[in-house]
């Protein structure tokens, strides 16, 4: 009888042992994917804020030996906006980490969202933001309500997306459109996002692999990561949703790209 307890004794005592070892083994995995993350993040912040740190001190170096010939009064100006520009872009910067972070911390709590009034406001805030630019945007779409499972957090979606489009467009009118349409897949009915634009650059191999790759990039490439490119996968994969990137012109990568995004149906009330 007294063997029997030492041997359960002895049981239990290597039972707990192996759980705690293995408590500890998932504690460390957790603290080491959290150092990779930090160091993420601060690779990332140090690279963007020192090439918008760089464009204001060039501009402002400029401005210094231009400034006392009345004749560049023009191309003065020019360089102020230029520097505006910059201030702009580094605070959006600091606003899309700030969510980026917050997102990390609390589980999604996904509700009902009109995506069209969003969208509209994402449209807005891009007139706003691109004054000076010509943008014309258009909805193609035959649903009268468009409601889907998500967050506040999907107006940064569509303002990122809509920011990259006009950021990287060179053209003198900037036309964007959207198509937006549903479908079933899986038994499930989504919301179909398809952005297209008149710029025929595309994205590059690496930004699309930022978009697609399920697993967050661990460091920073000297393109750089494009923390609207990385916002929007998180916040997507937050909804449960997908992304998909093809040629506008099938089997014409060269005429550019059109982003796709998959987004769970939600009915209306």
């Amino acid at each position: 009888m007294e063997d029997e307890t030492i041997i359960q004794t002895i049981g239990h005592d290597i039972t707990d042992r192996i759980r705690n070892g293995e408590k500890l083994i998932k504690s460390r995995e957790k603290y080491q994917r959290a150092l990779s993350k930090i160091s993420f993040y601060e690779d990332l912040f140090r690279h963007n804020m020192k090439n918008i740190l760089q464009g204001i001190l060039s501009s402002v170096n400029l401005i210094s030996i231009l400034k006392n010939d009345p004749k560049k009064e023009v191309e003065i100006q020019e360089i102020l906006e230029i520097i505006e520009k910059e201030a702009k872009r580094g605070a959006k910067f600091i606003s899309d980490v700030q969510i980026l972070s917050n997102l990390e911390e609390f589980e999604a709590s996904l509700k009902r969202i009109d995506a069209l009034e969003l969208l509209q406001k994402a449209i807005n805030i891009t007139h706003e933001d691109f004054s000076k630019k010509e943008i014309h945007f258009s909805i193609d779409t035959k649903l009268d309500n468009i409601w889907v499972e998500a967050d506040e957090f999907l107006l940064n979606v569509f303002e990122n997306i809509f920011y990259l489009a006009v950021r990287g467009n060179s053209n003198l009118i900037i036309k964007i459109r959207i198509k937006i349409s549903k479908i079933k897949k899986n038994e499930k009915e989504f919301i179909h996002f398809q952005f297209m634009d008149n710029n025929e650059m595309g994205l590059s191999e690496e930004k699309k692999q930022v978009l697609l790759d399920k697993t967050p990039p661990l460091k920073v490439s000297k393109e750089g990561v494009g923390l609207e490119l990385l916002l929007i996968k998180t916040l997507i994969a937050r909804y449960g949703g997908e992304i998909v990137i093809t040629d506008k012109i099938e089997g014409i990568p060269s005429k550019g790209v059109a982003l796709i995004i998959l987004l769970k149906s939600s009915k209306s009330v």
